[in-house]
């Protein structure tokens, strides 16, 4: 036994750095090459989360006990690819000159490449929910498009005199764009910037890691994904806690559950939804010895879930419902051998950790998000 489980170590140690120095040589590379050419762009990211989360509603500003809704999720795309060329490019959101040719030297706006985004600047005034934390990009555009110089400011036509006097909106655009640039290049900005990256990609190492390490072991694995949701609870954190107790006791009454006697490991995101509140996403994999049925260990996996662990309070959902194409994909068989179904539980893997950098829903305080098991039945 010691020396299975020698071996087992020896061969995890291996496979762990022989990614990591793949993953090592293409650093420096764009985000599509560096993660397996998965070419997931962040519009594709935003519209699968749009999917996932549909049309949310806050409280309007004139009356609270009234709601409309905010725009839908796949426009913050729009948004963070809006500051993301502002920050990497030094010309203005419009070229101001004076025509003295013309009566009075009215002045003349010429078009940039910054000019395509000149109405983005009025979506700063939506109201967004109090649990809503965007990527630092979009953040940082709320916070400056929110400034009283901004606000009242109607971004529709560059010629139309601005609220503030002498001046004409594009002027006022510009000046956004300079704010921006500004907040963007301090060391704390970009401080917070890496740290979101950085854990988003160390999420992403450890799935991948972990997964090779499960084919290594086993031919195939039976991929079984599906929601687990929570019982309701009007606190927050009482329903952080919650999960966190639903969670240990899962990990805790497996070894003597046979529901869980094949599977070789699992992987867990702790994750938000306006109108359910926290819930999991699980991934299990099950050895190739198991004989069930995806759908089949799904609804025994969930019913777990509703009766015993969440004492009838909860739900569940299998994932193959999702309209969501990275949350339905890679559920049943998969072959050590078929590059094609590993690459999109890859793509899978992507998706559920990438998107937190650019959208994520809950309390800053909800702790870890992300999880995974062992590489054996008996030790996941």
């Amino acid at each position: 036994m010691r020396y299975s489980r020698l071996i087992a170590d020896m061969l995890r140690r291996y496979i762990k750095t022989r990614y990591f120095e793949q993953m090592k040589k293409k650093k420096g590379r764009s985000a599509k090459d560096s993660h397996s050419n998965l070419e997931i762009s962040i519009g594709k990211i935003f519209q699968e989360m749009n999917r996932e989360h549909g049309p949310i509603f806050v409280p309007t500003e004139e009356n609270p006990d009234q709601v409309e809704p905010f725009f839908p999720v796949s426009l913050l795309s729009t948004i963070h690819q809006t500051v993301e060329r502002m920050i990497g490019s030094k010309v203005p959101g419009f070229k101001i000159e004076r025509e003295m040719q013309k009566n009075n030297g009215e002045l003349v706006c010429k078009a940039t490449e910054l000019s395509l985004y000149f109405r983005t600047a009025s979506y700063g005034r939506k109201t967004h929910p109090a649990n809503f934390q965007p990527s630092e990009l979009i953040n940082l555009f709320f916070e400056i498009a929110k400034k009283d110089e901004f606000l009242d400011e109607e971004f529709r036509n560059k010629n139309f005199p601005s609220r503030q006097s002498g001046k004409i909106v594009a002027e006022i655009y510009n000046e956004m764009v300079e704010q921006i640039r500004r907040s963007a290049s301090t060391r704390e900005f970009k401080q917070k910037l890496q740290k979101r990256v950085r854990a988003s990609i160390k999420n992403f190492n450890s799935a991948v890691t972990y997964v090779t390490e499960l084919f290594t072991l086993h031919k195939k694995l039976l991929v079984v994904r599906l929601n687990c949701y929570l019982p309701s609870l009007s606190d927050e954190a009482a329903m952080i806690k919650q999960a966190k107790d639903c969670l240990r006791k899962l990990s805790n009454n497996k070894r003597n559950n046979l529901l869980f006697a094949d599977v070789a490991g699992f992987l867990w995101k702790l994750e938000y939804h306006h109108k359910h509140g926290y819930y999991f996403h699980f991934i299990f994999f099950y050895s190739d010895d198991c004989d069930e049925s995806s759908v089949d260990l799904t609804h025994q996996i969930g019913q777990y879930w509703v009766t015993p662990l969440t004492k009838g309070g909860g739900g569940y959902r299998n994932c193959e419902e999702s309209s969501n194409e990275f949350l339905s994909s890679c559920i049943g068989i998969v072959d050590r051998a078929d590059s094609v179904s590993r690459n999109k539980l890859r793509q899978a893997f992507y998706y559920l950790t990438m998107k937190d950098q650019y959208l994520r829903f809950g309390a800053g305080d909800a702790g870890k998000r992300f999880g995974r098991g062992g590489v054996t039945g008996g030790e996941w």
